[in-house]
């Protein structure tokens, strides 16, 4: 017993953590995070990168193709393009009393971080796929059970970083390259005589829609916990490949429905309902506040307070709840295979 303590100290010093806290929640979050690193840093970083070169480029191209047809003059948007004039003045009204400048703004610092949202979902999908097998496959699940940790706790920490904690690193990714492209775009801005801050930083709501942004990804996270609580369950029980461990029973239960009955499949319609529910609600939230329209084209805007009201309609739906029954189970059972598997 004592050499096993020994042996558990020594090695908890040399991933730098301290055995007197190992227990902690944050000691295990920043365990998942350094061992989350590629997703939440490399790629991020590189997606950043390729970002900011593309808007560089973009912005070269325009001034050497429109540089002398571009007049920006405190706020009012001016460009002629092969003799077609296209100002302010033709939105005027049309966007619900929004300037066009704010419009521009708006679009802008959301098209920006677009690629950081991309990768979101793939962060997410892998993470919880590799999280327990990972800890398998290269056997540090045996210094971990060394320590004074219970495999509930394990399994939630993993978890809930992977699902709620660690996507916020990459929102902050995605507020950075915005705030990062709006410095670069506003020497563009001074060079044709117009105001940066009243075209671009004052109108744009690179805090408040990074903020309503997050918030609705939980709200998210909340109805697909099922899904991602299946994943983990896969990890937990795939000897190799979780991936065909998680795709494969679905695909087999989705053929077995299509012979023994006719109509649509019950487990596909159940997945996506997951998602239609909440984008029901979220339609409803953009009809009732957000939402800009003219003609065909609309603009919806994330507020921090649509999380809370598409929460409190979730907390409401009785479906939202049936969810969480599968969630429960499938976390069960990963803290028993946890327990008991490996």
């Amino acid at each position: 017993m004592s050499n096993t303590k020994t042996i558990s100290q020594v090695m908890a010093r040399a991933k730098g953590f301290k055995v007197p806290n190992v227990g902690k929640i944050p000691t295990l979050f920043k365990r998942e995070y350094l061992d989350q690193r590629t997703g939440l840093i490399t790629m991020p970083m590189v997606v950043a990168g390729l970002t900011l070169l593309a808007l560089i480029l973009g912005l070269i191209t325009m001034e050497y193709q429109l540089g002398d047809e571009i007049t920006l003059d405190l706020g009012k948007v001016t460009v002629t393009v092969d003799g077609e004039v296209y100002s302010e003045a033709d939105f005027e009204g049309e966007f619900k009393g929004q300037r066009l400048t704010e419009i521009m703004s708006k679009a802008f610092t959301g098209a920006i971080s677009f690629g950081i949202l991309l990768i979101l979902p793939f962060v997410v999908f892998f993470s919880l796929l590799g999280t327990l097998y990972d800890d398998r496959r290269e056997r540090s699940y045996l210094f971990w059970k060394s320590m004074p940790i219970s495999d509930t706790k394990e399994v939630l920490t993993k978890f809930g970083f992977n699902v709620f904690a660690g996507p916020l690193v990459l929102f902050t990714w995605g507020l950075a390259l915005s705030i990062v492209a709006m410095v670069i775009v506003t020497p563009f801005i001074w060079a044709h005589g117009g105001s940066a801050f009243d075209l671009l930083w004052g109108p744009a709501p690179f805090i408040s829609m990074w903020f309503g942004a997050a918030g609705t990804y939980w709200v998210l996270a909340l109805w697909i916990l099922p899904i991602l609580a299946w994943l983990i369950l896969a990890s937990a029980y795939a000897p190799k490949k979780p991936l065909i461990f998680a795709v494969v029973p679905i695909i087999a239960i989705v053929v077995a429905e299509s012979i023994l009955r006719t109509g649509d499949s019950v487990i596909l319609e159940a997945i996506g309902s997951r998602f239609v529910e909440f984008g029901y609600i979220m339609e409803d939230i953009f009809d009732h506040a957000n939402r800009m329209q003219r003609d065909d084209i609309k603009i919806n805007l994330l507020r921090p307070g649509d999380a809370w009201t598409a929460l409190m309609a979730s907390l409401a739906s009785g479906k939202f709840w049936i969810g969480q029954l599968f969630t429960g189970a499938f976390l069960a059972g990963a803290i028993y295979l946890r327990r008991y598997k490996v």
